[in-house]
């Protein structure tokens, strides 16, 4: 017979990235130029987030579309990597007058693609009617090869803006502060064991954090070293 964890024997609810991505959970560090720019996208064409993974790309994209839709605009935001990006570009295309904002994270994915067109057209319409548009890539739009030169171009119409990845322990502070936003305790020492034992990425921080607030719930247990052993397997 299988045994079953202590941690598995209450069912939580699924707490899984709760925690909004807006502007005011994100941890500026040397960002403070590209944040306050995205606050007012409004006086922009267009902005370009760049940056390696971690950097924050991804928050921020949020955080722009929750602002936005917040102050009763409607748009759309869509994440390029996801397998449905086609059938959502369509939908967009097919509401185009409802469309009054644009967020496109991980546009570099679709390079040498055919949904380069489909991208063009949107950016395209979102420039020529001055609407706000935001857009996020590892790399420069020169550097992202596209097929479509006239697409590299248009994303360059507006700031351009590097994100400055996160030291350290600006990182321990941002994990601390969304395992409080959980109702999670977090010890200095169980902060430190993790960032020992784990990669320090934040995408798999984060992940981790998803696993460990889960557990917690479940055993309703604190955070503590031994604790993160055993559902790590450490």
């Amino acid at each position: 017979m299988t045994s079953c964890k202590e941690w598995d024997r209450q069912i939580p609810l699924d707490f899984k990235n709760w925690h909004p991505q807006c502007f005011e959970t994100f941890l500026i560090g040397h960002n403070s130029i590209a944040v306050e720019s995205l606050k007012r996208i409004q006086d922009f064409l267009s902005i370009y987030l760049w940056g390696p993974s971690g950097s924050g790309k991804t928050h921020l994209i949020q955080a722009v579309h929750h602002d936005l839709a917040d102050k009763g605009l409607e748009g759309g935001v869509l994440d390029m990597q996801k397998t449905n990006s086609r059938q959502v570009l369509q939908k967009m295309k097919d509401n185009l007058s409802e469309l009054q904002y644009l967020c496109l994270d991980n546009i570099d994915s679709i390079a040498q693609t055919n949904l380069e067109k489909d991208v063009f057209f949107l950016v395209n319409e979102m420039l020529e009617k001055r609407y706000p548009l935001v857009v996020s890539a590892r790399k420069l739009p020169q550097q992202c090869r596209f097929n479509l030169e006239d697409l590299s171009s248009r994303l360059s119409w507006g700031p351009e803006f590097l994100l400055q990845t996160l030291n350290e322990e600006q990182t321990k502070s941002l994990v601390k502060q969304c395992a409080l936003r959980r109702g999670v305790i977090f010890s200095d020492d169980a902060i430190e064991f993790l960032f020992r034992r784990s990669r320090r990425d934040l995408k798999t921080l984060m992940t981790t954090l998803d696993q460990l607030d889960h557990a917690s719930l479940s055993a309703q247990r604190k955070l503590s070293i031994p604790f993160l052993k055993t559902v790590l397997n450490l």
